[in-house]
């Protein structure tokens, strides 16, 4: 629906934000002569109370558990150039700072960081990989540019990630900020998120709170979610408590709901909602529809207040829930909503 509209300004953002920021001549895709690779090693002592900080740009992070009391970092830099000669200078006008600090304070934290001298770079292509070790439950802080991130398992995650990918197995918390990049996630307990002109996947969170734009949202399976969204679908396969959710130039789609689930409260302007419910389930509605339509028609038979007055429909009844214990409120202005009953 809104895909092309989205792929465009993607292809214009980005083509702005490379014209408006750092002297960089970066060519990833051209093929070179010569190549020379560069590599770091290094171990800082870390126990559960440590954090690992990294701030890098042009780089990739793959970062794994291991039952060690230690972070082990390894750190492979490649440069390629026409010019055999450059390779040193390409190379070395990338450092790599790798420090433990505050190693005698309650707060622990081994940080790491890229810094790029710029006016060395040009016409030239270099790639900066971190292959890094971390021990189980500790916190990661990252702020990344032009480059990817993978985490296996952390307590804490907190990440700011711009024109990367971002894909975490599992984790206690996330707090992420992601601009023109995707992040994929496993398990996490509580997601916070601000992303824009990206994409959410995530197998299974069990409480969310989201602030997305020009974005595509999935969960697989989500425990109870509050999330404003403008231009960008959200799909949720099966939704356990409650939903809060603001929708503008958006399309919802809930496949599945827990018999036991407590609110869905969508707010739509713009934008059609659908959710799948079963014969058996029990709820209270009050749904309301401005310039749309609301089905099926059992939504109607049941209504203890129906009113259809153009622009506007509204029905507000129950089925089998006297107790009011499962309620389902939609406020949807030029857009329709449909429940489907299986």
């Amino acid at each position: 629906m809104k895909n092309k509209l989205l792929t465009l300004l993607l292809c214009l953002f980005s083509a702005l934000a490379f014209a408006d920021g750092d002297d960089y001549e970066i060519n990833m895709n051209q093929s070179y002569k010569y190549s020379k690779k560069r590599s770091i090693d290094a171990n800082y002592d870390a126990g559960k109370d440590y954090t690992l900080k990294l701030e890098g740009k042009f780089s990739d992070y793959k970062i794994a558990n291991w039952n060690e009391d230690r972070i082990s970092f390894h750190v492979e830099i490649i440069a390629k150039s026409n010019k055999e000669s450059n390779l040193d200078k390409i190379l070395y006008s990338i450092d790599v700072i790798l420090s433990d600090i505050n190693k005698s304070k309650a707060s622990k934290i081994v940080e790491a960081k890229t810094k790029i001298d710029n006016c060395k770079l040009n016409n030239a292509s270099i790639s900066i990989d971190y292959y890094i070790m971390i021990p189980n439950d500790i916190d990661i802080i990252i702020d990344n540019t032009y480059g990817d991130v993978d985490i296996q398992s952390a307590k804490d995650i907190n990440i700011k990630l711009m024109y990367g990918d971002s894909d975490i197995s599992s984790a206690d918390n996330i707090d992420a900020e992601i601009l023109y990049g995707d992040i994929t996630i496993g398990t996490v307990n509580y997601f916070d998120a601000d992303v824009k002109y990206s994409e959410i996947d995530c197998s299974m969170a069990k409480k969310v709170k989201a602030e997305v734009m020009y974005s595509d949202t999935y969960f697989k399976t989500v425990d109870e979610i509050r999330i404003d969204n403008i231009y960008g679908d959200l799909e949720i396969e099966t939704l356990i408590n409650r939903i809060e959710c603001s929708l503008k130039y958006s399309d919802i789609e809930i496949e599945n709901v827990d018999m036991n689930f407590f609110d869905i409260i969508i707010d739509a302007m713009y934008s059609d909602v659908s959710i799948s419910l079963t014969n058996e389930h029990c709820f209270s509605y009050d749904i309301s529809a401005s310039y749309g339509n609301i089905s099926p028609k059992m939504l109607k038979d049941n209504a203890n207040k129906y009113i259809k007055e153009h622009p506007e429909t509204s029905v507000i009844g129950n089925i089998n829930d006297n107790d009011k214990l499962h309620n389902i409120k939609i406020d949807a202005l030029y857009g329709d909503v449909e429940i489907d009953f299986e």
